[in-house]
């Protein structure tokens, strides 16, 4: 996380206010990059907020994604008519847009706390400070991911509808959360273990006729088991709901003959969906899922020769178990495409204990960090130890005994660090290939040069470690190489420690032309 402080645990259960970001109305966003996605199926975003002024015929972006005429936002006011509306605009392409509209109005100066829960079959909701709206309007059922997803204003070709005023929070699910989780989510409380780091990610990854949506469609039926026997199982390209393949099934003796998946791979205590497309011939078809493949639990779907054209289905579940299975089975001819299994929830959680100066940490488990660009931090301690810092980058280590170079390996010269607040870790493997880098041999006590920071003008501050790895060095069997950093400085100081003598600094002949080290440490930062 990016503040390090004995405050968390009170921001976390809203005990004291937490940073946030403030947008000037003008060109203020946070880029959050094209991998925050929602897929097809139904989802939720939710945002807490606060507009410094809601004028007439006038639309302000809080959050969303849209770019060539496609996607979806988050937004408060028209741009045409009405002020001050809450509602998600939904476009597939083209000019026209669906907009669902609550009745209560959004006025300047307070803030609210909004969730928007969208089902693609049947109804959707708007929710204002935990209470359910009324609502007009309706949203596009198609796939809306398009372009990046944006908070503080829309459109990823040129940004439009800048928001002015405060943005506490932003979530972002997979999957409609009820009524009682807006309610939860209003009163403070956090997004559950079940819901962290869901994702578009498909988890039906098999090369077979049902494989479709994971990129894997062959004409096969690898992974799939006969449960009992039927009297037909094929891959067939008959009448496929999309693609080419897909699962022709007949079976005419008990109604618990059927084909069933192998083990799928979940986490127990998180939330999974299970889509599929399926047209039954005749008779009737049950679906089932389970946590093992005694399939033992409940019947999660059922159908009959009614479902002659192709229709597709969902169920959720939560995982009791490291792996997860899927059964068709009955009396009944039918067919079967387009599995998938994704993991439902929270794609991306941005609040408070993730905010930063540059960034939005993603709280989901995603690391869809988004990228600030002109919002101002706001409601946070002053200063770099605050934890509002983070960068990451390399640097160029060089050997030297402080006044002459080593000539460094071009493989082995640079490491990595990552500075939050004002600690920063660096790492690095470094080698030499001569004591002479071009002004002669070093001598006498040895250094490691080109640390990214100039570390605190504080005892309290000395920082190091022993060696993780030392090789090419010309040092006695039994001593090991230790090192460390000491106040305002920019360098790290190497040593030798031996049972018999103590420590005492390395030296150059010590290391030696081909001397190799590699080293992990952290350090207070100036």
């Amino acid at each position: 996380m990016p503040i390090f402080s004995s405050t968390i645990q009170e921001l976390a259960s809203n005990k004291m206010p937490q940073p946030y970001y403030r947008f000037d109305g003008v060109n203020d966003y946070i880029d959050i990059g094209n991998n925050l996605n929602v897929g097809a199926g139904d989802f939720s975003i939710c945002a807490e907020f606060m507009l410094e002024t809601v004028a007439a015929t006038t639309e302000y972006v809080i959050a969303g994604k849209f770019a060539s005429n496609k996607g979806y936002y988050l937004a408060v006011g028209d741009q045409g008519s009405s002020t001050g509306v809450l509602k998600l605009r939904t476009r597939d392409g083209g000019t026209s847009d669906n907009i669902m509209t609550a009745a209560g109005a959004i006025v300047a100066g307070k803030r609210y706390s909004v969730c928007i829960t969208v089902d693609r079959d049947s109804t959707s909701y708007i929710y204002i400070n935990g209470v359910q709206q009324t609502t007009t309007g309706a949203v596009i059922t198609n796939d809306l991911d398009s372009g990046n997803f944006l908070i503080g204003c829309t459109n990823s070709n040129s940004r439009l509808y800048f928001s002015q005023g405060e943005i506490y929070s932003v979530k972002v699910f997979n999957n409609e959360i009820s009524s009682t989780e807006v309610k939860e989510l209003y009163s403070g409380a956090s997004v559950p273990f079940k819901y962290k780091g869901a994702s578009q990610t498909e988890r039906y990854q098999r090369v077979n006729a049902l494989g479709d949506l994971g990129g894997n469609e062959a004409d096969a039926t690898t992974s799939l088991l006969i449960n009992g026997s039927l009297d037909t199982f094929d891959s067939v390209t008959t009448d496929p709901s999309s693609g080419t393949w897909h699962i022709h099934a007949v079976g005419t003796g008990a109604s618990t003959n059927g084909f069933r998946s192998n083990e799928i791979d979940t986490t127990i205590g998180k939330s999974y969906r299970c889509s599929f497309d399926i047209k039954v011939i005749s008779g009737t078809v049950m679906m089932i899922g389970a946590d093992t493949s005694a399939f033992n639990n409940d019947i999660y779907w059922s159908a009959t020769s009614t479902d002659a054209a192709w229709t597709r289905y969902n169920y959720d579940f939560t995982a009791s178990a490291i792996y997860a299975y899927f059964q068709f089975r009955g009396i009944a001819e039918w067919y079967v495409d387009n599995v998938s299994i994704v993991q439902i929830g929270a794609v991306a959680e941005y609040d408070g204990s993730g905010v930063a100066s540059d960034k939005w940490f993603d709280k989901s488990g995603n690391d869809l960090h988004g990228t600030i660009s002109g919002t101002t931090v706001e409601n946070a301690p002053a200063g770099e130890d605050d934890g509002l810092v983070y960068e990451t980058g390399t640097w160029d280590a060089v050997l030297s005994d402080g006044t002459r170079e080593m000539a460094m390996h071009p493989t082995y010269k640079t490491g990595d660090y990552t500075r939050i607040g004002n600690i920063v870790h660096v790492s690095g493997d470094f080698a030499t290939t001569d004591l002479d880098g071009g002004s002669g041999d070093a001598t006498g006590a040895i250094r490691i040069t080109g640390l990214p920071f100039t570390s605190a003008n504080d005892v309290g501050v000395y920082s190091g470690g022993g060696a993780a790895l030392g090789v090419g060095l010309d040092i006695t069997a039994g001593e090991s190489v230790s090192y460390y950093v000491s106040k305002n400085i920019t360098y790290i100081n190497l040593y030798i420690w031996n049972a018999a003598t103590g420590t005492a600094a390395m030296t150059a002949t010590e290391w030696s032309d081909n001397g190799e080290i590699i080293l992990s440490f952290s350090y207070k930062v100036a």
